[in-house]
């Protein structure tokens, strides 16, 4: 289990705890496979990619949130929250929630 907090998430919904993510699930997927765990919080992140063998885990009380900063996304190949290429075996569980804010900016981050 590779806790995003050990990775230096803050969980506070103020800072993008993107790098953090992103080198917990790099992280697992290195070492074989296993849980990229989300303990109680609120994660704001940009564009998280995916590897291989990797299940996220959000904790009751954990919600990962997509970021409506599109300074955030600069330099990201996609502007979606959540992606993955030639991935295989990957999962989302867990009681937490998965807010995308697509109200937040009307579609802003794709150029609706």
């Amino acid at each position: 289990m590779f806790n995003v907090r050990e990775f230096g998430a803050k969980g506070d919904r103020q800072s993008n705890d993107r790098a953090a993510i992103q080198a917990a699930v790099e992280a697992c997927s290195q070492a074989g496979g296993g849980a990229v765990y989300f303990p109680a919080g609120d994660y704001l992140s940009s564009t998280i990619r995916l590897l291989s063998n990797v299940t996220l885990q959000l904790d009751a009380g954990a919600t990962l949130w997509a970021s409506t900063e599109p300074s955030d996304y600069e330099g990201q190949p996609s502007r979606h929250l959540l992606s993955a290429e030639d991935a295989e075996h990957i999962s989302i569980v867990g009681n937490g929630t998965i807010h995308g804010q697509g109200t937040a900016d009307y579609g802003g981050r794709w150029g609706v």
